[in-house]
């Protein structure tokens, strides 16, 4: 029989090394999905920080991007960027068109819904 484990989109992951993880910073879960650090409280290495893998988040934009596109997150920069620029992964499609620098607000994993 399943069991239904989680309703709002947050998932635990260890934060590595000698690390600190503040709210809002980009992550990657251990699934490789972008995810943005939630709490109020930093998470330094070896602590369960959560993450949050679903929902309309702001970011700044490293580069022009247009609105409707699957973008991806540079975890390195915490910005987002166009989807296959080097050191990113998927993060989810862009809401509204941004130049360098502006915020972006990204569906986050919203590319995972389509088909």
């Amino acid at each position: 029989m399943a069991r239904l484990l989680n309703t709002d989109d947050t998932v635990l992951k260890t934060v590595p090394g000698a690390e600190t993880w503040n709210a809002g910073d980009l992550r990657l879960t251990d699934c490789g999905r972008v995810g943005i650090k939630v709490g109020g409280v930093p998470a330094v290495a070896g602590e369960k920080a959560s993450l949050r893998i679903r929902g309309f988040i702001e970011a700044p934009a490293g580069a022009n991007l247009s609105a409707g596109a699957v973008v991806a997150a540079h975890i390195a920069n915490q910005n987002i960027v166009a989807q296959g620029a080097g050191g990113s992964t998927v993060a989810g499609i862009l809401l509204h068109t941004v130049t360098s620098g502006q915020m972006a607000i990204v569906d986050l994993n919203a590319q995972d819904l389509i088909v």
